[in-house]
């Protein structure tokens, strides 16, 4: 895209060794790079970075997770270890917030403590047991 000339000053009714010539653009808007092709894990065709589905096979496309990272949000966060998944464990996540809530609410009777270590032991077990690769190739896994 070529760029027109906003003002121009041109003076000739000097002698010809003397001619003054000024012109004002504006400096074109800077090329931010593309970000690096992906293609996708099944069938290889090159996708848009920002896709979360293949559209030749309709495979998901996510972003590998951790396993560890996992088990370490569920020793400390219980129920919130279920958001680093959340594509594949919402419900999880939401019965175990609701769990945890009420075991919260009620943790003055000794059924919220229950409640509440129950939740706990849930969310370490079910991330402990996953295999790695369920975690390499989420949301797939």
């Amino acid at each position: 895209m070529e760029q027109e000339p906003l003002a121009a000053v041109v003076v000739t009714d000097v002698p010809q060794s003397v001619v003054v010539s000024a012109s004002l653009t504006v400096p074109s808007r800077p090329q931010h790079p593309l970000p690096a092709a992906m293609f996708c894990p099944a069938c290889g065709n090159q996708i848009v970075h920002t896709a979360v589905i293949c559209p030749s096979c309709g495979t998901a496309v996510g972003t590998p997770k951790d396993k560890s990272i996992a088990v370490l949000l569920a020793v400390f966060l219980m129920a919130w270890t279920w958001l680093y998944t959340y594509k594949r464990d919402s419900v999880k996540f939401w019965i175990g917030g609701v769990l945890g809530l009420i075991g919260i609410a009620t943790s003055w009777l000794v059924i919220g403590f229950f409640l509440l270590v129950g939740v706990w032991l849930w969310a370490i077990i079910d991330t402990a047991v996953k295999p790695a690769a369920y975690y390499q190739r989420f949301p797939r896994g």
